[in-house]
């Protein structure tokens, strides 16, 4: 889940449950998509999605709803549209990130803050990513970073929210 809410009057700005199941991108190619309804979209690197096995797409799982990336082999990005926040003195964005299956180094989260233009990459987050990643799979056990609430306060005019993926193994999942 991906919240954007007013520090000062605790108002949501921008919300995305990912409650509609279905949509998104699935192999093999050329690959299938299902257009999201919310304000959101995927980019990226399609072409590792050779299977029917390997997509983002949003799920329910036990009454939770989010945005799953299985096998991607390539990076696939959630990219919010442009969202307003000149409004507010102070914003504050949440997302809730977790792994599913045991990861690799080449398996990893990357959160980007689109901010006024300008491209700001959260490295090495709680100490569970790296120099050039948010969040990396390192470790020859499950639960590398498990699941990880990313908070970043911020201000400015225009935020786009970018969270990008990459996993290579059906026994790995990525959600939002």
């Amino acid at each position: 889940m991906l919240c954007l809410c007013s520090t000062a009057f605790g108002q949501i700005i921008y919300e995305e449950n990912f409650a509609v199941a279905g949509e998104g991108v699935i192999g093999p190619q050329p690959p299938t998509f299902s257009i999201p309804t919310g304000a959101w979209a995927l980019t990226g690197d399609f072409s590792g999605l050779t299977a029917s096995s390997d997509y983002v797409m949003t799920m329910t799982d036990a009454g939770e709803s989010f945005l799953e990336a299985q096998d991607t082999d390539g990076i696939i990005c959630f990219e919010s549209d442009p969202i307003d926040i000149s409004a507010y003195d102070s914003v504050e964005i949440s997302a809730l990130l977790s792994e599913v299956g045991d990861l690799e180094s080449s398996d990893f989260f990357d959160v980007f803050l689109w901010l006024d233009g300008t491209e700001n990459l959260l490295v090495n987050y709680a100490d569970l990513g790296s120099a050039i990643h948010t969040l990396v799979g390192d470790k020859p056990d499950d639960e590398e970073f498990g699941e990880v609430e990313i908070k970043e306060s911020l201000s400015g005019n225009t935020l786009i929210l970018k969270i990008c993926f990459k996993n290579n193994a059906g026994s790995e999942q990525l959600r939002i």
